[in-house]
């Protein structure tokens, strides 16, 4: 992450961090010309915080990987689908981490860049300190609610 690290996150917790929202939202207007619409709206309208990472899925093949998110509730699903992916990397420092529940954690903060190639980069920060960056051509978002609302 280059905005919202692992570090300024912890820091964030104890009023010790320094804002880079401010910085964040101008790198975004610098680049949101070039980003897929789905990808913009990640950035700016649809949060991703909070989210929990339920199903990752990579098909070498296709070079296509999906992330399926559920909201802290439970009640909404958002998939998000990059094509054309080049890279991906997922990195941890076991000493690192907030609380929250099992698994990845929660979804905390998401950074996106368009790269000079005309590829894009995404990067999600989770609660565990887990950190994953993906290099893609294209992306997509879905949205759906779950079928059988909690009893």
């Amino acid at each position: 992450m280059r905005f919202f690290t692992m570090a300024w996150w912890v820091g964030s917790q104890t009023g010790a961090a320094r804002d880079v929202c401010a910085e964040y939202a101008a790198h975004l207007g610098a680049i949101r010309s070039h980003l897929p619409p789905d990808l913009l709206a990640t950035a700016e309208s649809v949060s991703l915080h909070d989210m929990r990472l339920r199903e990752l899925r990579l098909r070498i093949a296709e070079a296509t990987l999906a992330l399926g998110l559920d909201s802290d509730t439970g009640e909404g699903r958002l998939t998000l689908t990059y094509s054309g992916v080049e890279q991906f990397e997922s990195s941890a420092d076991p000493e690192v981490g907030l609380p929250g529940p099992a698994g990845y954690g929660d979804l905390g903060y998401a950074e996106v860049a368009a790269l000079p190639d005309g590829a894009f980069e995404h990067r999600l920060l989770f609660s565990s300190g887990i950190e994953l960056v993906v290099v893609f051509r294209g992306f997509k978002l879905q949205r759906a609610q779950r079928a059988c609302p909690a009893l």
